[in-house]
Parts: C-alpha cells; structure tokens; sequence
C-alpha cells in the first residue's frame, strides 16, 4: 500500500500482517523508519527530531550505507543511497522490494560515481521478523568497488542496562581511539563506534553467517546477517555528542547493531550480483 506521510511529506510503503505486525518505509532513502509487533511495540528507534531534507538522512530507522561507508571514499558520508528516492519495483502480502539506479540520481552524483549499477532493497515481514535485503548488480563495463552497511537503529529503554552478545570471535577497531584490538565485550553508557570483524572462515570452520543476541530490560532480540556482511558496526553518540537532531537523553533510546562490508571493499565485476541481509528476530 502506498502512503501519503505526514512524516516529511515523502511518499511512504506499508505492510501489515493479519497478526499486526506492521512495517513503514519511506521511499527517501529507501528506508525502514517504523517496525512493530502484534502488541504494537516498536522496536526501531526514530529520533523525535527526524526531519526529511533534500540531501539529509533520517536519523532512526535503517538507513542505508551505499556505495561508502563512513568518510572511506570519495563521495559525502555514508553515500548517496540513504538521501535519494527510491521507486517501489514490486510488493505482495509479506514483502515489498525498492530500487535504485543512476536515473534516480543527480546529475553532481552520477558524476561523482560515474558507474552502471542497479541496487534493489528487499524487506520481509515476518511474524516477530524483519529481514533486510540489498542486492547489487554491475550493470556497466567495468569492475567497482564499495563499502556498505544497513544502519540499523534498535529502540531500548534504557542503554546503560543492554547486552550484546555473540561477537566473541571478532576482532575490533575501535574508531574513537583509532586503534585495532582483540575482542571486548561492548560497554554502553559513554559514546561507541566500533567496527567489529569477522576473520575469514578457515577449511576446517563452517561459518556461513553471524548471530548475536541483544538483551534489554523486557526484550530479547536475535540479530543475524549474511557472510557476505562480515563486519559488525556497533554504534551510539553517548550523552556528549551533541547531535542536532537527537536530542536531551534521547541517546539513551538507541543503539545502533549494524550489519556491513567496511573493512574490505567488496568489488563487482562487469555483469556481477552481490546480495547481503540482516535479520532481526524478536525472541518470544
């Protein structure tokens, strides 16, 4: 169902489930701003202060990272993926798929990233699931390169009080004090930019995807993604930031758990396809 939204005037997709669940997609961005579940409860965070602006991103919800991640490359940061407008290619009962290609982008930006691409982002509703799809394809003559992650924002009471488990076998970077360590376990409460790695599997290791679970006070959650997302960015400003648009203690309402290809480009020759997902699985 297409929407006309209140929310920064930009066209909106919307699914419901004969359970409840409910998924909101803004087609600035192509991004998922609202997740809930038979019992209404969101589990996406959407800052108070979201706005939708012409070359800005939403602040909450999934944004999507693409070509770039961060300020590793060329173009502005995180790409140009989550500011453009992106088109409904199809949709059924459980499922809606948006794309994205240079038509839908300006002229500065095609110039900027002159390559034949075309980028389709596929959301599943699920009962209690939500599952994140980014496809790829070179559609041009020659090979390129990009970085990428599904930005996800997950709603928490309270911060200072969540668990994350599961990337024990990972490696970290820590981008605040710009160095590279064993693992740690994250600690929430101060600001957190990490970007955590996943090794390459070895002949003896079966490893296909990631999982970890997320654990605040009344709510458990399963988080999984694709090996073709081998890295695990795990992100909050912390009480100092000062974020225009993320206001008092609203930092305490988030974190952000997201599946990504940061720390090696991923490249795609001519004619090529690469897919990666992330799922995210309220435990009963």
């Amino acid at each position: 169902m297409n929407l006309s939204s209140l929310f920064g005037g930009a066209t909106e997709f919307a699914l419901q489930l004969p359970t409840g669940d409910r998924v909101r997609v803004s087609a600035h961005g192509g991004q998922v701003l609202h997740w809930s579940v038979d019992d209404g409860d969101e589990l996406l965070y959407l800052s108070p202060d979201a706005s939708i602006d012409e070359g800005q991103a939403i602040r909450g919800g999934i944004p999507v990272c693409w070509p770039q991640f961060s300020m590793h490359g060329p173009l502005p940061k995180h790409g140009f993926a989550r500011n453009a407008v992106w088109r409904l290619h199809g949709q059924d009962d459980t499922s809606l798929l948006l794309e994205l290609t240079p038509d839908d982008l300006s002229d500065e930006m095609r110039a900027a990233w002159p390559h034949q691409f075309q980028l389709r982002q596929k959301i599943d509703l699920a009962p209690g699931q939500l599952t994140v799809t980014l496809d790829v394809s070179n559609q041009g003559q020659t090979p390129f390169d990009f970085t990428t992650a599904l930005h996800t924002y997950l709603r928490v009471a309270d911060l200072t009080q969540v668990q994350l488990a599961g990337l024990e076998r990972t490696t970290v970077w820590d981008t605040q004090p710009q160095t590279s360590t064993a693992f740690q376990p994250p600690h929430f409460g101060a600001a957190i930019d990490r970007i955590h790695h996943v090794p390459p599997p070895t002949d003896d290791d079966t490893f296909n995807e990631l999982q970890m679970t997320l654990t605040a006070p009344g709510r458990t959650l399963t988080l999984r993604q694709s090996d073709t997302l081998p890295d695990v960015v795990v992100w909050n400003p912390g009480p100092d930031a000062g974020v225009a648009d993320l206001p008092g203690d609203e930092w305490r309402q988030f974190v952000c758990v997201e599946a990504a290809a940061v720390k090696l480009p991923v490249t795609l020759a001519p004619g090529a396809e690469w897919i990666g997902w992330q799922a995210i699985t309220l435990q009963r």
